[in-house]
């Protein structure tokens, strides 16, 4: 999650650490001699990076993240477990090349009517798992065909946008492809954060490579929901 601050930031926050912990050492044994300010220097450098370092463990980050004022100057809370399905132009596609679909549910709208018969729907399962240092989404479908595990998840938020998102690119395998599938492919995305006060919900498109010489990669919109 460093990703969501600034140079200008992380510099700021350093140098704060390392001053205070400076400031610390000071007090509590006055360095004589120049030598002696030097290795105190050093050693409040260490303590710094110490109290990153844990700071940026999982369990440690986690529990700072789920404060609300530190969401509001770094990044929504989005560790956990989410829900919610994704919609693809596979429908479109098979019918241009005439492969036939079994197992596929026509994608529906809220009431529950079919929405487009261009597009197919599959329920997912979602979960994120992020620290200071490191962020990784896992998505398996709910029939359990095929699943996705991010190769890199950048959050992001500025000004230019409405709502905070989050990039990123994935792999995704399949044990048993079908004739029209490929056991291995890549696929990109991004998804808006939108916090209402009763749920917090990924929204967002993507894209797949798989088969793309055939002219079979596909694309569609995931939404997801977080699980209480």
């Amino acid at each position: 999650m460093y990703h969501v601050f600034t140079i200008q930031t992380s510099v700021w926050v350093i140098a704060t650490l390392s001053f205070i912990c400076f400031l610390g050492g000071y007090i509590i044994a006055p360095p004589e001699g120049p030598w002696q300010h030097v290795r105190l220097a050093f050693s409040a450098i260490g303590t710094t990076a110490t109290i990153i370092a844990l700071a940026g463990t999982q369990f440690v980050f986690d529990w700072i993240w789920r404060v609300p004022i530190v969401q509001k100057f770094m990044f929504p809370y989005i560790n956990g477990k989410w829900s919610g399905t994704i919609t693809s132009n596979w429908a479109t596609i098979s019918a241009a090349h005439r492969i036939s679909t079994p197992n596929v549910n026509p994608a529906l709208s809220e009431e529950g009517k079919e929405a487009s018969p261009q597009q197919t729907e599959k329920r997912v399962n979602v979960e994120i798992q992020a620290n200071l240092f490191s962020a990784t989404m896992t998505l398996m479908p709910e029939d359990r065909y095929s699943e996705s595990i991010s190769v890199s998840l950048i959050p992001v938020e500025s000004k230019e946008l409405e709502k905070p998102r989050l990039y990123y690119i994935y792999k995704s395998s399949v044990k048993n492809p079908q004739l029209s599938d490929e056991q291995e492919s890549y696929g990109a995305a991004f998804l808006e954060i939108i916090q209402n006060k009763n749920r917090d919900i990924l929204e967002g498109n993507y894209w797949t490579n798989r088969k793309w010489k055939e002219g079979l990669n596909t694309a569609g919109m995931i939404s997801l929901n977080r699980m209480r």
